[in-house]
């Protein structure tokens, strides 16, 4: 359950970004990413190098996503992702927001088949701040009836906008056909709009435990104070996740597509979905496949829109 957490760590120390503002000298940070393992709690906090002194990010990956959803639940995760950036028990959303945007910060989530993420960036001499702002999200959210009922609205926006020509169709789809992994991460009109208030917050609370995160953070600030001070934030929050009810996944080997679209204006669109099937490996292969993930995009980019003018939008996927 744990190790998918891990996959987009290694993309991780990109999320802090260059930054002229100078700051006190502070101890070297490490040349390889640490773990500390809280034995209280058992959060796992993961601190990334960083050689941008004047930056701090901060990023919590829930190990819950659309493959977690049944069919009537579809959607929920991402919805979920929406209502934790509304008010919290301490603070409304407008004063999250301006608060966040006077220290020079900014933040953003985001929901996967596997795992939800939320992160923030600022300025390092407001690291603190960017802590207690991003953990207060997490761990003290107010589900305010009336913003829960207003963000739903904004989602299903979200979701017709998004699909108003039809949605093309998705190499997932293909590959895991019923299976949660082919659905649609952020579900569909229905299904969201079906979701109510006391299933958003059993949804919550079976998935948003200490068991079932991993925090990392990148930035030349105090490692024991910065780490504890997450562990402390977060420590609120209920140790052990509910019991998970993924599906057994059985891929359908050498899928592709080919597929012809009507757009609402009748224009024809094509789209043309090819992709293999990869045994799962460790760590090494993952890092190589991203390497590799990068070349193949540029490549096809390169030769199928540029030199060849064949498609507007052609891109590599891992």
């Amino acid at each position: 359950m744990h190790i998918r957490l891990l996959t987009l760590l290694f993309t991780f120390a990109a999320l802090a970004r260059p930054s002229l503002a100078t700051q006190d000298p502070t101890p070297s940070p490490p040349s390889w990413p640490t773990e500390t393992r809280s034995p209280e709690t058992g959060l796992r906090v993961w601190q990334f190098p960083s050689h941008d002194p004047g930056a701090f990010s901060l990023l919590i990956l829930v190990g819950v996503g659309s493959r977690d959803e049944s069919p009537a639940q579809a959607g929920i995760s991402h919805f979920l992702e929406h209502c934790l950036f509304l008010s919290t028990r301490d603070r409304s959303e407008k004063e999250l927001i301006q608060g966040l945007r006077k220290q020079g910060g900014s933040s953003n989530g985001q929901t996967t088949q596997d795992w939800t993420a939320y992160w923030v960036t600022l300025p390092s001499q407001h690291w603190r701040y960017g802590v207690d702002w991003l953990t207060e999200q997490l761990a003290r959210p107010r589900f305010d009836t009336e913003e829960v009922a207003r963000e739903k609205g904004i989602v299903i926006e979200e979701i017709k906008t998004r699909h108003a020509h039809g949605r093309p169709p998705t190499f997932e789809a293909l590959l895991y056909g019923d299976h949660p992994l082919g659905r649609s991460i952020g579900g569909s009109e229905s299904t969201v709009g079906n979701v109510s208030h006391e299933g958003l917050l059993a949804w919550y609370r079976d998935h948003y435990c200490l068991d079932n995160l991993v925090v990392t953070w990148a930035g030349q600030v105090p490692a024991d104070e910065c780490t504890s001070r997450i562990q402390q934030r977060l420590g609120g929050l209920t140790r052990t996740s509910g019991t998970r009810a993924s599906q057994p996944v059985h891929a359908r080997l050498g899928a592709s597509l080919l597929n012809l679209g009507m757009r609402s204006s009748g224009d024809r669109r094509g789209f043309m979905i090819q992709g293999y099937v990869l045994e799962p490996g460790d760590a090494t292969d993952l890092a190589s496949l991203l390497v590799a993930k990068e070349l193949l995009d540029d490549a096809v980019f390169d030769e199928i829109r540029t030199h060849r003018g064949l498609a507007y939008a052609p891109q590599a996927e891992l």
